[in-house]
Parts: structure tokens; sequence; C-alpha cells
């Protein structure tokens, strides 16, 4: 409609390019980013030479229109280039405020949120960076805790070995930065990011520390780590190889549990704001500890074989019943991680008997909840047939 307009020498006006940009943001189609950022510049650049005739709501149409460019290059993951588009909107703002719109705390966001899903090898770096020059630079807002989480989680799931003090180092310094101001003050969703950091390090204190951090967040905060937090605590005692790592993970999840028990006193009580659910988040994260202990406690082989066959018919017979329609059944619906970590645990164990059998009882269930299996699972459940095989020829041998 745009090039009909312009071969008929009819000049489009402020609505048509906005409403340009809208219809290209609703498209998924590969590329879709830089076409909606060459309509920007063009949108932008009509903006400018309409000055004398702009209508007071034109700069909130201009920053509307920006935030579907970041928002097509958060869809692609392209932080680089939204970061890049993002300081030369705060440059504009700052050359001249009276034209120019100022860039928004959700811009800012939208970036960091950008980087923090990127694929880049120092997204957590540079989130990090953003949020110093957003310190420094009056063209763009202040962060606030929000910004700061998201840097936190961009640590956390950066795989770095150096994520979890990094990411503690930024916590401390939110504590001390301008005096602890209250926008910027750490809260249990910035120790819970922390806690993930250290629940997925290779680090042989991570346990220790994740315990610090509990500890700090219930004594010295006095906040009820809720069932993130647990999680986070079950994986980083299911990742230790430890003795008696494996019981304090079962701690975790058995504490959880008593935590959801007592808040249930009737069904008609208003849900609390703290979520100490039970879902199938922690019994998958209880079965995956399992999995990782049988691999180093062969011994235990039939104890952890046993446990997570008792957790996976305890999810499902939450889940089934369930009242239909229940908001909260797919909270408790075992998913393919869940099957993978009860085949993980029957295929690693050692001298187990019945282990092909107890594969198929596997499958059997994933498809009374109309799960297909994928390649992982099948590879599983293959592993567990030549290792049921290995045993019975062993045992040949040796009569």
């Amino acid at each position: 409609v745009l090039e009909l307009l312009r071969d008929r020498d009819l000049t489009p006006n402020f609505e048509c390019w906005y409403w340009a940009i809208q219809c290209w943001s609703q498209t998924k189609r590969k590329g879709s980013e830089e076409r909606i950022e060459k309509l920007y510049q063009q949108f932008w650049n009509f903006y400018l030479k309409e000055h004398p005739n702009r209508k007071i709501g034109d700069k909130v149409m201009i920053q509307t229109a920006f935030m579907r460019v970041l928002h097509a290059y958060h869809h692609v993951s392209n932080a680089h280039r939204a970061e890049e588009l993002l300081l030369q909107f705060a440059d504009n703002s700052r050359s001249d405020p009276k034209i120019a719109p100022a860039p928004t705390m959700e811009m800012c966001k939208l970036v960091l949120s950008t980087w923090s899903r990127s694929e880049s090898s120092r997204r957590a770096t540079r989130a990090e960076k953003l949020v110093s020059i957003m310190t420094k630079d009056d063209a763009l807002p202040n962060p606030d805790i929000a910004c700061y989480t998201l840097v936190l989680n961009a640590w956390a799931s950066s795989g770095r070995e150096n994520a979890p003090r990094r990411a503690e180092l930024l916590l401390r310094s939110m504590e001390f930065q301008q005096g602890g101001e209250e926008n910027i003050r750490p809260n249990l969703l910035s120790y819970t990011c922390v806690l993930n950091a250290w629940a997925r390090s290779q680090d042989t204190k991570a346990p220790d520390e994740a315990e610090r951090l509990f500890h700090e967040m219930e004594q010295t905060h006095g906040w009820m780590p809720d069932r993130i937090v647990h999680t986070a605590m079950i994986s980083v005692w299911g990742r230790s190889q430890r003795p008696g790592s494996i019981e304090k993970a079962e701690e975790y999840f058995e504490r959880l549990k008593r935590l959801q028990d007592s808040r249930v006193k009737d069904q008609n009580q208003q849900r609390d704001p703290v979520d100490v659910r039970v879902t199938v988040v922690e019994y998958t994260a209880l079965m995956q500890a399992w999995a990782n202990h049988v691999g180093h406690n062969v011994n235990d082989s039939r104890r952890a074989v046993k446990r997570v066959e008792e957790l996976l018919d305890e999810l499902m017979e939450k889940y089934f019943s369930r009242n239909f329609g229940d908001v909260d059944a797919d909270l408790l619906r075992p998913n393919r991680m869940t099957f993978a970590s009860v085949l993980r645990t029957i295929s690693g164990a050692r001298r187990i008997p019945n282990r092909e059998d107890k594969a198929k009882v596997a499958l059997l269930k994933m498809r009374e909840l109309n799960l297909e299996p994928n390649a992982h699972i099948l590879a599983l459940v293959d592993k567990c047939s030549r290792r049921a095989k290995q045993q019975s020829r062993e045992v040949r041998s040796r009569q």
C-alpha cells in the first residue's frame, strides 16, 4: 500500500508508516527484523521532516514503533543489533530532546532480556556493561531491580565457570550501591538467580555456597523460599558427589511438600503470594538427582530405581486425580524430561532384575499421557535393553 501511494505521488502520512511497522511486527518471516528496522528509519525520517506539523502524541508513536524494532531483534536473539539501536536512539534524544523522544525503561529491559537469551558467550558481561552505561548516561533511565535481575539471570544461564561468583559480586554491589536505594535493593528473585548460578556450577563448593545463600534468605532477610529456590537446592545437591548428597536433595523436596501441606488448610483460602506448590519440576529435579547419584554409587542401584519409580507413580497419581479443567493440572503432568530421568536411573543402575521390563513400563506410562517418546528417550530404552542382555550373559557365564 505504501508503494502504491508513492507510485501515485501521494505522501504516506504518519499513521501509514506506523501501521506498516505494526503489520510487519506480527509476522515471523525470516529477515522481518531487518525490514521492520528499514521501515522504522523511513518513519523516523518522515517524523523529522514533519517537525512543524508534529502532534503531541507523535513521540509516543515513535517510541512504540521503536519497541517493535527491538521486539523483532529480541525474537531472533540479536542482542548486538538491539543494543546498538538503543544507544542510537539515546544519542538522538541527547542531541535534541525537544524533537527526539527519550528511551524508556521498557526498551532497556527488552535489550537486557535479549542479551539474556542471546547465544553469545559474552552475553552476561555485555548485559552487565549495559546496566553500567544506564547508570552513567543521562539519556537513559537509571536501572531498577528488574534490570539487575535480568543481568543476574544472564550470569546464571551463561555456563561460565566464574558465573556464580560474578553474579554474587553484582548482588553485593546492589546492596551497597547508592546507599542501597529501594529500587535496586536485592529481593528474593535476585537471590534466586544467584542460587541458580550455583545450582548449575561444577564447583565442588557449590552446595556450601548455596546453603549459605539459602540461610541468608531465611534468617537475615526473613524471606520464605519458594518452590524455585527449593528446586535449585535439590539440583545443587543432586549434582554433588559428596556422601549424603542425595539425602540432602530428598530433604529439600520433603521440606517443600511440608510447606505446601501447611498452606493448604481449605480449598476456599486465597492463594499465598509465595508459591510453595510441588510441581513436575521439583519431582523431575529429584529424579535427576537420583540419576546422577546412581552413576557414582552403583551399590545403591536398587534403592535408586525403586525411588524414581515411586516418585513417578506418585506424580502420575496426583496428575490423574485432578478434576477436568483444573488450572493446576498441567503443573503436575509428567513430561519427557521426567521420563528421561527415570530411564537414566534404570540404564545407569547395576545388577537390577527386569531392567528391560522396567523401561517398557515407563514407555507405557508415557502412552497413558499421550506423550510420544523422542530420540533421546528411545536411545535410553535401547540402552536399558542392551544392559539387560549384557547382564543376562554375565549371569550365564558365571553359572
